[in-house]
């Protein structure tokens, strides 16, 4: 087998470094509001209001992730689209492996859709993680059990979803059928052994680490969204869809987003 070799990728710990962001804002004088959800948004008179706030701006920047698409529909934008969450779940190598790695593995991606399929990451803490799978998520944030999930939203979700499996959208019934295998060690195993052909089921144990992926599905095209998607409304940008390498990507794509703003 062939691949390719990057000897300058790396890792780091993405909270350390949201955590310095924020001590230098904050010395510049921006002020951060936590825990306040956004109730109402009047795009036109530039006005929102949290349960503690009532805030005039500018110019609004929607970077909300897994509910970009709820805010930008209150400001009239990006109408065609939805979220439609999918859960990551991971192994790690365990501590009596003999197995070592350096860098970070990848497969080549399948292009008709949007995810990587399982691969070796690196963390900053020297942790070695498998995965992630890509199942459907019972809510924005259902990380684990019941806890999280979205009532409201589910049967919407669970209709476009079986609807992409009939039609077979973008490979949807055959990566469905996959993903839903890999739920069990053994089949996830062997995926990982397309990578490692030496890793065993023996050393990989299952880890705490899961993620939800802020998925963007066009209800009018009828398709997942596989690259970023960047909105204007009468005075606001919504950034709908960020995909991998977002966070790598993240200062340059903020430049790109500043200056879509002030055109």
């Amino acid at each position: 087998p062939f691949a390719l070799y990057s000897p300058d990728t790396a890792v780091f710990d993405p909270q350390r470094v949201l955590a310095q962001l924020q001590a230098e804002l904050e010395e510049a004088g921006v002020t951060f509001l936590f825990g306040q959800p956004i109730h109402r948004i009047d795009d036109e008179r530039r006005h929102l209001s949290t349960p503690n706030h009532h805030i005039r701006y500018g110019m609004l920047i929607n970077c909300a992730g897994a509910y970009a698409d709820c805010l930008a529909h209150q400001c009239g934008v990006g109408q065609a689209y939805t979220l439609m969450p999918f859960k990551g779940l991971y192994y790690e190598l365990a501590d009596t492996s003999a197995l070592t790695f350096n860098h970070l593995i990848y497969p080549v991606p399948d292009l008709r859709v949007p995810f990587l399929g399982v691969h070796v990451t690196l963390s900053a803490s020297n942790k070695v993680y498998f995965g992630p799978t890509a199942i459907p998520a019972l809510g924005r944030e259902q990380y684990a059990g019941l806890a999280g999930i979205d009532w409201t939203q589910l049967p919407l979700n669970l209709a476009l979803m079986g609807r992409q499996y009939l039609r077979n959208e973008q490979g949807f019934r055959t990566m469905a059928h996959q993903e839903a295998l890999r739920f069990l060690k053994p089949k996830f195993v062997q995926a990982a052994q397309a990578l490692v052909p030496s890793l065993t089921s023996s050393d990989l144990r299952p880890s705490q680490k899961v993620g939800i992926r802020a998925q963007l599905f066009n209800r009018k095209r009828q398709q997942l969204e596989m690259d970023f998607i960047v909105a204007r409304g009468a005075h606001s940008i919504h950034v709908l869809n960020a995909v991998s390498p977002a966070f790598t990507s993240a200062f340059s794509f903020a430049e790109f987003v500043l200056d879509s703003g002030l055109d």
